[in-house]
């Protein structure tokens, strides 16, 4: 907020960081800007039209220089499903946001290398 130029990082995480429409870029060109080549970063967000600028993220992220893999959870009855598979499903149940017909993205970034 100050100007002041931090230290790439290997890994970000992030949760419910896109709210608004321009979000998606804002939080993009951050992302890119924190990795450092090769870096990685998990951001979970509310999905279904929840949250303004979601659909405009994976778009956003790619504009950035970077790759994106996205997994949408849902839930079923107060129960954990995934609509794809993955290792990953108990991050579901941490969310806190087990209604029914509630669903999320998470969003697998990968910055790439430059060599």
């Amino acid at each position: 907020m100050d100007g002041t130029k931090r230290k790439q990082v290997g890994l970000v995480l992030a949760a419910d960081v896109i709210c608004y429409s321009n979000d998606a870029t804002n939080v993009a060109n951050t992302i890119f800007s924190a990795l450092v080549d090769g870096g990685r970063a998990v951001v979970v967000s509310a999905a279904d039209g929840r949250r303004f600028g979601v659909e405009e993220f994976p778009g956003a992220l790619r504009d950035a220089g970077l790759d994106v893999h996205v997994t949408k959870f849902a839930a079923d009855d107060g129960l954990t499903t995934t609509v794809e598979e993955s290792q990953d499903a108990e991050l579901f149940t941490c969310v806190g946001y087990c209604a029914e017909g509630y669903n999320f993205l998470r969003f697998d970034i990968t910055k790439p290398s430059s060599e």
